[in-house]
């Protein structure tokens, strides 16, 4: 019995040892001693973009291979192709838009408008896209049919 009230007036007082050197004058994170003129600020990680993601390349791959099936009128493997680069990568309006476009050649025009709204939805803020969109939907619609088999390719996508 001896021992073991010893041995808890041992551990009370190193445990009150040590509570004691963690008070004021202990720093939880070293730099709070610098001063503020001889701190290094570490600039912030830029932001990740999609744009140079591997998903967007997988997707800018497919999109470039069912541009070319549409350009040889093939339209339903060009629909497919567009079709999984929208797997590969959801946010790459420009596949909904050839989706789109797709079905419009293919004679599905009806198909084209889920297409067209998620093209818009993705690209709207593009003033050229937004006129390519509001172009096919209106094509689509059975409005003004500019031609057939043109096939709008930009100058450069933005992808």
């Amino acid at each position: 019995m001896k021992r073991f009230s010893l041995l808890s007036v041992l551990c009370i007082f190193l445990f009150t040892a040590c509570a004691k050197q963690g008070g004021e004058g202990h720093k939880r994170f070293p730099d709070e001693h610098i001063p503020e003129s001889e701190r290094v600020d570490i600039p912030p990680p830029p932001p990740v973009e999609r744009v140079g993601t591997p998903k967007r390349s997988a997707s800018r791959s497919l999109i470039d291979e069912g541009i070319s099936l549409l350009q040889q009128k093939d339209y339903d493997k060009a629909l497919r192709s567009f079709e999984n680069a929208i797997q590969v990568d959801p946010e790459n309006g420009i596949a909904y838009f050839y989706a789109a476009k797709a079905n419009v050649q293919r004679g599905k025009p009806e198909s084209a408008l889920g297409f067209l709204d998620k093209a818009e939805l993705l690209m709207g803020h593009d003033e050229k896209w937004k006129q390519k969109i509001d172009e096919l939907r209106t094509e689509a619609k059975g409005g003004l049919v500019n031609s057939p088999d043109a096939v709008f390719v930009p100058d450069q996508l933005p992808y």
